[in-house]
């Protein structure tokens, strides 16, 4: 396996693309929302690369924002808790600023490796706090209903299975899919009380959903439209 860079001209933009070579078939390239990467074949040359990303330059044009242009130099777009905000990477100390539509990872030098663990922190974290203090809420409304003794731990996890897990036994644990923060307030809820369900009936059956709807009323419309969007999932960094 090898990794190296080539450069691509788009205006008067110089575009950097890593190449990583891998045991696949195919040429592949994706944007992980910082940086565009191509998954080639070992037996593929340096040339073949620049002419496959060259083939996508208008893709590529899409997702890309010139440096000098607002803060930062990419474009994308992330959708945290319902609403869509520009992602941009500026330079400056660690950190997130949320602003009216925009969010804006601050790097040392705009280093894209730095913005990605600095960002996915945040994320992490957001994440944490927002869904401790949703269970937190539900718990204390429907705990005794839903024969929930004590508060249960909150762990949020990156996976593409599921967005909310809850674990009896000992130890009472809901795992929440970090991307799950993409959702608005009302889907959120849905999910947690979803969980905070399955303490008292594990499965999907008939008093589930009559126990799940006394406390969330037209969860099953809510359920469907979170369905809906469960394969538009929010780009994964990594």
């Amino acid at each position: 396996m090898r990794e190296y860079e080539i450069k691509i001209e788009i205006g008067s933009a110089t575009v950097p693309i890593t190449v990583k070579t891998a045991c696949v078939k195919g040429i592949s390239m994706r944007f992980d929302g910082v940086s565009f990467i191509i998954t080639a074949p070992e037996s593929n040359t340096e040339e073949e690369a620049r002419q496959f990303a060259e083939k996508h330059v208008r893709w590529i044009k899409n997702r890309y924002k010139p440096a000098g242009e607002g803060y930062g130099d990419i474009k994308n777009i992330v959708t945290y808790l319902g609403k869509n905000y520009r992602l941009i990477i500026s330079d400056g100390s660690p950190g997130v600023v949320i602003s009216d539509d925009e969010i804006i990872v601050f790097a040392p030098d705009k280093d894209r490796e730095e913005a990605k663990k600095i960002f996915i922190k945040f994320w992490e974290e957001e994440a944490k706090k927002f869904f401790t203090a949703k269970t937190e809420r539900f718990y204390k409304q429907f705990g005794r209903y839903l024969c929930i003794p004590s508060m249960p731990e909150v762990k949020i996890v990156k996976v593409n299975s599921y967005w909310g897990q809850c674990v009896s036994g000992k130890r009472r644990i809901i795992k929440y899919n970090m991307y799950a923060l993409q959702f608005d307030e009302r889907y959120c809820d849905y999910l947690v009380c979803h969980e905070l369900t399955h303490f008292r009936h594990h499965d999907h059956g008939k008093k589930f959903h009559a126990t799940l709807n006394k406390i969330f009323p037209n969860e099953k419309e809510t359920g469907k439209k979170k369905k809906e969007r469960q394969t538009k999932m929010w780009f994964d960094f990594q």
